[in-house]
C-alpha cells in the first residue's frame, strides 16, 4: 500500500506539491520506508541435514533428501531481509527438486525455469528494498530545486518497474511452463493468473492517477 501511494502521489508532488497529494505521499513514504523498523514474524525455510526419508532439494547443484522445517524468527525486517531471501532460496530449491524427482519428464525445461526463477526472485527482493526509499527520495527532491527533481521521475520510474516485475515475471514463467508442457505449471495456474493479473491492474490504476496528477 505504501508503494502504491507513492507511485500514485509522487508524480504529482513533484509536478505541483498540493497537500492531498502531500500528505498522500508522506503517507506513503511512511508506510513503505518504515515498514523496515518494525517488529514481525516471517517464515523461514530451513534445509537440515541428509535424511533418505527426507524432501528433495537442491543443494549445491544437487539434488538431496534433507530433513526440512520451517521456523518462525520475529525480527525487525531490516535485520532478517538476507535470511527471508534465503529461505525463499531454499523453499524454491524444495520445489525444483521435488519436481524433478516427481516428474522425470521435461527435466531440461524445468530446471532452465527455475534457474531463471531462482535468479529473478532475488533480484526483485533487492529491487523491493530499493523501492521502499523512493518515497522519502521523492519528498527530499521536491524540496529542492527544480533541477534536482528528475532524481526523482527517475526513482518513481524504478519504483514502477520494481512493481511490475515480480507479477510480470510470473506470468511469463508459468505461461512458459504450460506451452513447453511442463506438468506442475498447471497446479493453481487460474489463481496465480488472478493474483498476478489483479496486482497489474492496481499498479497500472496508481500509474494512471499518477499521470493525471502531475498534468
Amino acid at each position: 500500500l505504501g508503494m502504491l501511494l507513492v507511485l500514485g502521489a509522487g508524480a504529482g508532488v513533484l509536478a505541483r506539491p498540493l497537500r492531498p497529494l502531500l500528505a498522500a505521499l508522506v503517507l506513503g513514504a511512511v508506510l513503505s520506508g518504515g515498514w523496515w523498523f518494525f517488529p514481525g514474524h516471517f517464515n523461514l525455510d530451513v534445509l537440515g541435514p541428509a535424511s533418505q526419508s527426507g524432501t528433495p532439494a537442491v543443494v549445491s547443484g544437487r539434488i538431496e533428501n534433507r530433513q526440512w522445517r520451517r521456523e518462525v524468527l520475529p525480527a525487525r525486517p531490516l535485520d532478517a531481509w538476507n535470511r527471508v531471501i534465503q529461505g525463499e532460496q531454499t523453499l524454491s530449491g524444495i520445489g525444483h527438486g521435488v519436481g524433478q524427482r516427481t516428474n522425470r519428464t521435461h527435466g531440461v525445461v524445468r530446471a532452465t525455469l527455475w534457474a531463471v526463477q531462482r535468479g529473478a526472485l532475488v533480484t526483485y527482493a533487492w529491487m523491493t528494498a530499493v523501492g521502499s526509499a523512493v518515497g522519502g527520495l521523492v519528498l527530499v527532491c521536491a524540496a529542492l530545486p527544480a533541477r534536482w527533481r528528475a532524481i526523482g521521475w527517475w526513482g518513481l520510474r524504478l519504483l514502477t518497474f520494481s512493481l511490475v516485475l515480480p507479477p510480470v515475471a510470473s506470468l511469463s514463467i508459468r505461461a512458459l511452463g504450460l506451452a513447453l508442457g511442463l506438468p506442475e505449471a498447471s497446479v493453481g495456474a487460474p489463481l496465480a493468473f488472478v493474483q498476478c493479473s489483479a496486482t497489474l491492474v492496481v499498479v497500472g490504476l496508481s500509474a494512471h492517477a499518477a499521470r493525471r496528477w502531475s498534468r
